[in-house]
């Protein structure tokens, strides 16, 4: 089942989960069991596959186009689709950061996707930087400091967040 438009909630049957995320250098999948995950965390009980796309590279030199999109990142994209179906995922989520976030070509990627099955989420910069800490802190088991400085060194971007009491303040 393909992550559906607008957000899917979470309910019946579902054994595993994945996650396609485009970023700045790449498009990342990453499959889990729904079961093992409740359980708590473990690089080991999931498969992790990255291909390269440099689409945020194809932006700053000037070669993105909707063309350029459908030629060269697209069929990366739906390989790592394909690989989804093949290992059986009942849910895949797709998510977009920053070059997605910042393209003026944002609305017409979407909407290539989404008539090829695929629905992407973009992230708000806010909304990628909450999901980096919880996935940070569910990694560790909660036993992250209360208060410090977080900090996401990205494919293409570094930020730095600032965490009070579990919760991010401010993030640049």
């Amino acid at each position: 089942m393909l992550y559906a438009a607008g957000r899917t909630l979470w309910a019946g049957d579902i054994e595993k989960i994945g996650i396609i995320e485009l970023s700045s250098r790449a498009c990342k999948l990453i499959v889990g069991c729904t079961a093992t995950l409740k359980e708590g965390f473990s690089w080991s009980e999931f498969h992790s596959e990255t291909v390269l796309t440099h689409l945020s590279r194809s932006i700053i030199n000037g070669q993105l186009t909707l063309s350029h999109f459908e030629d060269v990142i697209w069929p990366i994209i739906q390989e790592q689709v394909e690989r989804a179906q093949a290992l059986q995922v009942d849910l895949l989520v797709s998510v977009a950061t920053a070059p997605l976030r910042q393209t003026p070509l944002q609305k017409e990627l979407l909407a290539f996707m989404a008539s090829q099955g695929l629905h992407v989420h973009v992230m708000s910069a806010m909304e990628e930087v909450q999901a980096t800490y919880a996935g940070f802190e569910w990694s560790l088991n909660q036993t992250v400091p209360k208060d410090m400085l977080f900090v996401d060194q990205g494919g293409g971007s570094t930020e730095v967040s600032l965490v009070s009491s579990r919760q991010i303040v401010d993030s640049m």
